[in-house]
């Protein structure tokens, strides 16, 4: 008997909710929770999501800065660069290759892209810069010239304007000007032994009635720097002058094959150019009875070829 009270107490707190989804004061009304919207649907709501396919998607790198570092005699600033993160970073380049280049050479009449090239014969044999070629081919050329229009054993020409017997060796009797040419050749192979000398020939003519001379023999050459030289000849030569006379005006020479030596003083002003202040000397070294000797001073250009 005791369970039905307990029975009956349920069915009265149960019976009042059927037909009526509601809720009776404080308890909770069930119809009203139905009856209201989903939360979803709000238009206020809507704006705060986006669907992922509808929005852009940004993606960005992470950076690294990276130091520049200057020279320490320029005194710049050190400045900052931003770098993706994968980049990578040379702070000491490798130098880009410096390969001498091929010299081409245009072959036949063609131009343009229809024009046939060939490695130029010296770059390819030697190795050498293209400029460095160049100038070996102006020289080959230099060359070929000089074989077809002078003989290869010429190396100088010179011409010069002496002073008529100057002194200071012997007495002057003679004077005028003298207009003095010369040619120097190639040193043959069989005076290496004395430094290589080289034959020359020459002839000195005065502007009046005074000494002429031709003469021949070795001259010796020393070069110095900044384009200085000196030159030292001997030889021998023939002149036209007196071997004895009393005359005032006249010099004594004693013999009419006489020994020859001069030296001069040199400067090359622009290769192959030079000028040269010249001395010579002409006697018999007391080999006859008349010994006056004749000396002439002056200036000479000279053409190396």
């Amino acid at each position: 008997m005791t369970r039905y009270p307990f029975y009956l107490f349920i069915f009265v707190l149960i019976f009042p909710l059927q037909g009526n989804a509601g809720t009776s004061g404080g308890i909770y009304d069930m119809g009203k929770f139905l009856t209201k919207g989903h939360p979803f649907a709000d238009s206020s709501y809507k704006k705060q999501y986006i669907p992922l396919e509808k929005s852009k998607l940004i993606i960005t790198k992470p950076t690294v800065k990276q130091t520049v570092i200057s020279k320490p005699d320029t005194g710049s600033k050190i400045e900052t660069q931003a770098l993706p993160i994968d980049k990578k970073i040379t702070l000491f380049p490798k130098p880009k290759s410096t390969r001498n280049s091929v010299s081409p050479v245009k072959k036949g009449n063609k131009i343009g892209k229809n024009a046939i090239r060939e490695i130029s014969p010296i770059v390819r044999e030697k190795k050498v810069s293209v400029q460095q070629a160049k100038v070996e081919r102006e020289y080959a050329d230099g060359n070929k010239y000089l074989t077809n229009n002078t003989p290869q054993s010429l190396t100088d020409l010179r011409v010069g304007l002496l002073l008529h017997d100057t002194g200071p060796f012997s007495n002057t009797k003679e004077d005028g000007l003298d207009v003095n040419v010369e040619a120097l050749f190639k040193s043959p192979a069989y005076l290496e032994e004395i430094g290589s000398p080289k034959p020359h020939i020459g002839i000195t003519i005065n502007n009046g009635s005074d000494t002429n001379q031709l003469y021949g023999g070795l001259t010796w050459n020393w070069g110095f720097d900044g384009g200085y030289f000196v030159d030292f000849s001997l030889g021998a030569a023939i002149h036209d002058g007196e071997t004895e006379t009393d005359r005032i005006d006249k010099k004594s020479l004693g013999c009419s094959l006489l020994f020859r030596e001069s030296i001069g003083l040199g400067y090359v002003v622009k290769a192959p150019h030079s000028l040269m202040l010249h001395f010579d000397h002409i006697s018999n070294a007391k080999l006859c009875s008349r010994n006056e000797g004749l000396e002439n001073l002056g200036l000479r250009y000279g053409y190396s070829f």
